[in-house]
């Protein structure tokens, strides 16, 4: 659209400057003194001719336009939130250790060396009889002793069993040892027990 404007400014100048032009003529002017008549003459000069410029042609550009495109939107999604769900864990009871009867019944634990030694009373038929059992570290043998039993236990059949040591304790020999010091302890009462309920029976 401006090349087309610059083309018809271009013709209407050459059109106006070709309507402009005016022949010049000779001009006689006043004589001077003594009649003598002097011409002044001007000489005609050729009429000056503005031709219209070469036409201009502009072409579009061979390059491809430049295309402005709007970037791509960039859609931000909150990541999704997994809920996590807090109850409260199911109570679990702890239970203590389980005791051994040695430990119910108030027993003490020492060792003097080379044994482990249990002190504690018997109980049977009312009645409480100071024991002692001792254990060896190394083969697990174990010994049980009573002080001052009833006289009763000599007609029980495990009387012959019962062997004086020294100041009223008796060591008890058994032909299947005791596992372990709970069942010496339970073996032993049981016997006393025994030996009290003949004498009640009496």
């Amino acid at each position: 659209m401006p090349v087309i404007l610059m083309i018809l400014l271009l013709i209407l100048i050459f059109w106006i400057l070709s309507r402009i032009y005016v022949p010049r003529g000779r001009m006689d002017l006043p004589t001077a003194p003594g009649n003598k008549k002097m011409k002044i003459t001007t000489n005609e000069e050729k009429p000056v001719v503005i031709k219209a410029a070469d036409a201009v042609i502009i072409r579009p550009s061979t390059t491809e336009p430049v295309r402005i495109k709007p970037a791509d939107a960039t859609v931000v999604t909150a990541a999704p939130v997994h809920s996590t769900r807090v109850a409260a864990a199911k109570p679990v009871g702890v239970k203590p250790p389980r005791r051994g009867a040695w430990d119910e019944r108030g027993w003490t634990k020492h060792s003097n060396g080379r044994n482990e030694v249990h002190e504690g009373f018997f109980v049977a038929g009312g009645s409480r009889f100071q024991g002692r059992i001792e254990t060896a570290r190394r083969s697990r043998k174990i010994a049980v002793y009573v002080r001052n039993p009833p006289p009763e236990i000599k007609r029980h059949r495990k009387g012959p069993c019962f062997q004086l040591v020294k100041d009223g304790w008796f060591h008890l020999h058994w032909s299947r040892p005791a596992r372990n010091v709970d069942d010496a302890i339970l073996y032993m009462e049981r016997i006393l027990d025994e030996s009290l309920r003949k004498r009640k029976r009496r």
